[in-house]
């Protein structure tokens, strides 16, 4: 069976509502299979990049079966390259998951359209060969970077995966931090604020960059409280992203704690391969 997706990008994130809590698991019965190869190809010669499927949900199968003549050539390296709107993968199946329906789901990772954007998510049943493929389009080139297939079958993990989307050519152009937007959560919503209060909890910055580095660049962020005097009091959190495809990032990231901020000034810095390429002054109030 082929299972057709169709992804419209958007560079808006969703909110975090919380913080996770770890646990430690009950024990896990394992699976009956696992997931055990990836098989990447390019164009198939039916032509599906029309079918626009709106509920992810319910997605069905819009395009014939693909006959072995159809798949086109595979795919030396895990890697398809921007250009090619329309991914086919077939993933093989150990003995035992014939007639089994497993969930699937697709993440971009970490991309230049940012970090752990979902693709799609869906169930299908795998072949009698132990084969599922999968055709996923878009209405442009890929977003370039690392994605993450995931499977489930009655809610345990049966198999991880991953594959790339490379630039034709790599691009590598000044990179400069151009506009840094911050949110705090109202009523469970998130909304734009200047000028946060020590109340808000919950702080969400997204800050649009400028530039390319499709090839990957490490990308770095600081998060400090100042002194009266604007030098750095306390450093309150950083995060380091190495391999990042860059290409126009908006750059995303979260700081929480259970009780108030202290009053006063706070600094955002952006580092990209070890060069700052910018700041990010504000402040918060009772």
């Amino acid at each position: 069976m082929v299972i057709i997706g169709h992804w419209v990008f958007s560079t808006a994130a969703t909110l975090a509502l919380g913080a996770i809590a770890f646990a430690t698991p009950p024990p896990v019965t394992p699976s009956p299979f696992r997931l055990i190869g990836l098989k990447l190809f390019t164009h198939r010669a039916v032509d599906c990049t029309k079918n626009s499927i709106q509920n992810t949900e319910s997605i069905t199968n819009q395009c014939p079966l693909p006959q072995p003549s159809e798949l086109g050539t595979e795919i030396v390296g895990y890697a398809f390259p921007e250009t090619q709107q329309v991914h086919h993968l077939r993933f093989q199946f150990s003995t035992g998951s014939e007639g089994k329906r497993v969930s699937l789901s697709i993440f971009g990772a970490k991309t230049s359209l940012g970090l752990e954007k979902a693709v799609l998510e869906f169930t299908s049943e795998i072949e009698s060969s132990g084969i599922l493929d999968v055709q996923v389009a878009s209405d442009a080139n890929w977003p370039i970077g690392f994605y993450r297939v995931e499977f489930k079958f009655e809610g345990k993990s049966v198999g991880l995966s991953a594959y790339q989307v490379k630039a034709v050519l790599d691009r590598t152009t000044p990179l400069a931090l151009k506009k840094v937007t911050l949110y705090t959560l109202e009523n469970s919503r998130g909304v734009i604020r200047s000028h946060p209060k020590i109340s808000d909890h919950y702080l969400e910055f997204h800050a649009k960059t400028e530039g390319e580095r499709t090839a990957g660049a490490k990308v770095t962020w600081a998060f400090s409280g100042l002194d009266p005097t604007g030098l750095i009091k306390e450093p309150i959190s950083t995060r380091e992203i190495p391999n990042w495809p860059l290409e126009n990032t908006v750059l995303v990231h979260q700081v929480e704690r259970s009780s108030d901020w202290p009053v006063g000034k706070y600094l955002l810095e952006y580092w990209v391969d070890g060069a700052a390429i910018g700041t990010h002054l504000f402040e918060m109030s009772a």
